[in-house]
């Protein structure tokens, strides 16, 4: 479980430095009525845990912490607004508090932790929907969250899943957009 953790935070921390080196786009009117227009149900939502959830277990606790989060799209654009609101402060903080990847990866190497997804038995087809799925058996607000609310979450996905991971990193393994998996997009279908 240790080793699971230590690639998990390294990949945590490369979505950090992704969504930190982008403005959130929450700067328009235009651009909050695009998420609202493409934000997903709570029936698309729950339907997405079912898909990923792998027991039934998992899927009631999903469920349950969901729609615990969960934002209606009338709760959409107020909440997008107090992001925007304290991003600049936020983001700051976060910058300064974040161990760039390269460093943590360096000092888990030194540990004898692993520092990528197969060394702990992970292949490119498991990740972005194990990434997904983490996101859902959390009720507290995670950067996942963030990423998703904003449109955000699978274009980090792409730059963390592609060869080499996040700007040259250690291996991350490759894996395609999956429509199945895109529940938040920036732009309607």
């Amino acid at each position: 479980m240790a080793f699971e953790v230590a690639v998990g935070t390294l990949a945590s921390t490369r979505l950090y430095e992704e969504l930190l080196r982008h403005d959130l786009g929450l700067g328009s009117e235009h651009a909050f009525r695009v998420i609202t227009d493409t934000c997903p149900s709570l029936a698309a939502q729950e339907a997405e845990v079912r898909y990923l959830q792998p027991t039934t277990n998992m899927v009631e606790r999903a469920l349950e912490e969901i729609r615990a989060k969960y934002v209606t799209r009338d709760e959409i654009i107020p909440h997008l607004r107090t992001i925007a609101n304290c991003w600049p402060i936020l983001s700051a903080g976060l910058r300064d508090q974040l161990i760039p990847s390269g460093q943590l990866r360096r000092l888990l190497h030194s540990a004898g932790c692993p520092t990528t997804s197969e060394q702990i038995g992970l292949t490119g087809d498991g990740l972005r929907p194990s990434y997904l799925a983490a996101r859902q058996i959390r009720r507290r607000y995670t950067m996942l969250d963030l990423a998703a609310e904003t449109g955000r979450l699978h274009a980090a996905f792409d730059v963390l899943f592609r060869p080499h991971g996040a700007r040259g990193s250690a291996s991350t393994p490759t894996l395609a957009s999956s429509s199945r998996h895109a529940l938040w997009r920036t732009t309607p279908d």
